[in-house]
């Protein structure tokens, strides 16, 4: 082997080495770009975190501030109410997903609207009829018995409303401030 060629094998060795290494640097090139990428993104992620956050505690404020009305609000109608119920009090609730509750707690069990017997529905619908504002109440009463209705009529007079009880049978006491019409 000659010196000339020597030389020669050694340049496409370099040569070859050479774009071996270009290939390399090109690899590390697009590294670094994506680390940059990764870092920007990271950053970006960051930000939508504390965003997120902040709207959370933000919510979880206004959540706080909408049951304090709102429960100021049931707390009033549910004042109001008690004041004309013959017994037990009202549970009015209006309820993180929106719903609202309306029932009656009898002292033993808070009941539904929905599950109140007629006689209770007779004296719960007068009773919210008052807390909605309502000033004259005409109440069916003939699912409330005698010995209830006396107490639901006491309940009515305190109520300062205008109310005209019909029911197919007399309370066990009629009290003073009532008159009384029979058919």
């Amino acid at each position: 082997m000659t010196e000339q060629s020597l030389h020669k094998d050694r340049i496409e060795g370099l040569e070859a080495s050479l774009k071996g290494l270009r290939e390399k640097k090109e690899l590390f090139l697009k590294a670094k770009g994506l680390h940059e990428e990764e870092e920007k993104l990271r950053a970006e992620g960051n930000k939508i975190r504390t965003g997120i956050t902040d709207a959370k505690a933000t919510l979880k404020d206004l959540m706080e501030r909408k049951n304090t009305a709102m429960q100021t609000v049931t707390s009033a109608m549910a004042s109001k109410m008690n004041a004309v119920l013959p017994m037990g009090s009202a549970a009015i609730e209006i309820r993180d997903d929106g719903t609202f509750f309306t029932g009656w707690n009898n002292g033993k069990a808070t009941i539904p609207y929905s599950g109140l017997s007629g006689g209770e529905k007779a004296a719960f619908d007068p009773a919210l009829c008052k807390a909605l504002g309502g000033t004259i109440l005409l109440v069916e009463a003939a699912e409330v018995d005698d010995i209830h209705l006396t107490e639901v009529l006491r309940k009515y007079e305190a109520a300062g409303m205008q109310v005209i009880v019909n029911t197919c049978h007399a309370p066990e006491v009629i009290p003073l401030a009532w008159g009384q019409v029979r058919l």
